[in-house]
């Protein structure tokens, strides 16, 4: 159902997107590198603008071109704007990326076995622990925004991040501004628009690397195989608890 869903309503934004062509499309891919500033109270972390690598899509009739002149698929191009696009509400809630809390409260012995210690013989105290942790929806949303954000900032063998910026032009003018987040590795969502909301649409950054090279990334987890991410990091975050119970 929700896969007919989608192929209706990405079929309307396609529809939207080929009646409401940009003029162009001008990708930025700004880079940039860790450094140091010396301040008042010693070295802190900073960073600066290392380069910046422009593509530029440009559209005569029907057809778009890159700045080189070199055809493009439409196909490709109007998918992307059609992401870009597509009306949803912003945020990561756990609901869009397949957590259903009214199932798991109602299921936590089926829960509980999606853990690696599916077998474990858990005593009275230790389940009645762990099922009070397992319906901490904080807890869920947490590591859900940890799993999403991971790479977002440097590290020992990461000196390097990268940025994202799509201009769509109308008549000559900037139409609409798209931004992804900062990050040296991951995700390159949310994408920021110019309302401010923030876009966690994998889909945007799968449709641009068909175009333009982004961080080639697996889609993220969802349903299931997130939710088993989520009970393990709860389990393991609660072991010293769990070990006293016995």
């Amino acid at each position: 159902m929700k896969t007919f869903l989608y192929s209706l309503l990405m079929t309307a934004c396609l529809q939207a997107v080929s009646q409401s062509l940009p003029d162009s499309i001008v990708i930025h891919r700004l880079t940039y590198v860790a450094d140091f500033i010396q301040g008042k109270n010693g070295l802190t972390n900073g960073e600066r603008l290392q380069g910046t690598d422009t593509y530029s899509i440009i559209r005569r009739k029907d057809h778009f071109y890159s700045r080189h002149g070199k055809r493009l698929s439409s196909s490709r191009v109007k998918r992307l704007l059609a992401e870009l696009q597509r009306p949803e509400a912003p945020g990561k809630s756990l609901a869009k990326f397949g957590i259903d809390t009214h199932w798991i409260k109602n299921n936590l012995d089926k829960v509980l076995k999606l853990s690696m210690r599916n077998g474990f013989e858990w005593n009275a105290r230790q389940r009645a622990f762990i099922f009070e942790a397992l319906t901490n929806w904080a807890a869920y949303e947490w590591k859900l925004n940890d799993y999403l954000s991971a790479g977002g900032g440097y590290t020992m063998h990461h000196a390097y991040r990268s940025e994202i910026i799509i201009d769509i032009y109308r008549k000559g003018a900037p139409a609409k501004v798209f931004r992804s987040r900062k990050s040296a590795f991951g995700y390159k969502m949310p994408w920021t628009n110019m309302a401010g909301d923030l876009l966690y649409n994998y889909d945007i950054e799968r449709s641009l690397h068909k175009i333009f090279p982004v961080s080639n990334t697996s889609a993220p987890l969802k349903g299931k195989k997130l939710l088993r991410l989520v009970v393990n990091d709860i389990i393991s975050r609660n072991e010293g608890i769990l070990d006293n119970l016995r």
